[in-house]
């Protein structure tokens, strides 16, 4: 009720206004548990759909890889994989940590680089 006010209403006008109140927020929960779950159904059913599509990509790769010659190497768990060919890491899924870590990684191939730079005499004074 907007704008009324309540003071003047007798007792079981009161509790009349709280019984339409309980049945209209019992109806909103309703309509918010249904779209949720509508949701949630969606969201299953997309899942199931992205997992499928990349096993089907992953099948693809391996047929592509096999008709190549190559023999890619699967290592890893069911949910962290390699796929290596020749030494060179085609797909990998890590966890947030492992991302950190592996951003972190360089790699000195370059000719220019030297020993001497991986063991100057540098320091670092804190304090």
């Amino acid at each position: 009720m907007m704008g009324v006010d309540l003071r003047g209403l007798k007792l079981d006008e009161l509790l009349h206004l709280v019984k339409k109140l309980k049945a209209g927020l019992t109806r909103v929960l309703e309509t918010k548990e249904k779209r949720f779950r509508i949701e949630i159904a969606a969201l299953e059913r997309k899942g199931a759909e992205m997992i499928k599509e990349n096993q089907q990509l992953k099948q693809k790769l391996m047929m592509k890889l096999y008709s190549k010659g190559k023999k890619p190497v699967v290592m890893g768990y069911s949910d962290k994989y390699v796929i290596d060919i020749n030494n060179t890491v085609m797909e990998e899924r890590m966890s947030s940590n492992d991302q950190s870590a592996a951003t972190n990684v360089c790699s000195c191939n370059s000719s220019n680089a030297s020993l001497a730079d991986d063991y100057s005499d540098t320091s670092l004074k804190l304090g």
